[in-house]
C-alpha cells in the first residue's frame, strides 16, 4: 500500500467536529469525566449539535470503558440505546 506524502497534509486540517451537526441518525456518545485524549466536555458539546444523540458522562478515563464495572456500564448504556432505537 502506497500513500502520498501529500496525503497527511489533509490530516492536519481535518475537524470532523465541523460536521457533527450533518449528522441525524441515532448516535450514542459516551464522554469520561477523567478522560484528557477526548475530553467528556467535547463530546458533550458535540452531541448538543447533532439532533437525534445520546451523551453519556461516565466517571472514567479513555481507556476505563473497555474493562471491568466501567466496561459493564458501557454495555448497558449501549444496550438501551440500542433497544430504543433498532
Amino acid at each position: 500500500n502506497e500513500l502520498p506524502a501529500r496525503s497527511f497534509l489533509s490530516l492536519v486540517r481535518y475537524r470532523p467536529v465541523g460536521s457533527v451537526g450533518d449528522v441525524t441518525c441515532p448516535t450514542l456518545l459516551l464522554g469520561g469525566t477523567r478522560d484528557e485524549i477526548a475530553p467528556a466536555d467535547a463530546a458533550a458539546s458535540a452531541a448538543e449539535k447533532m439532533s437525534n444523540a445520546t451523551f453519556v458522562r461516565l466517571p472514567t478515563d479513555h481507556f476505563g470503558p473497555f474493562h471491568g464495572e466501567t466496561f459493564e456500564q458501557v454495555v448497558g448504556h449501549a444496550t438501551t440505546f440500542l433497544d430504543s432505537n433498532l
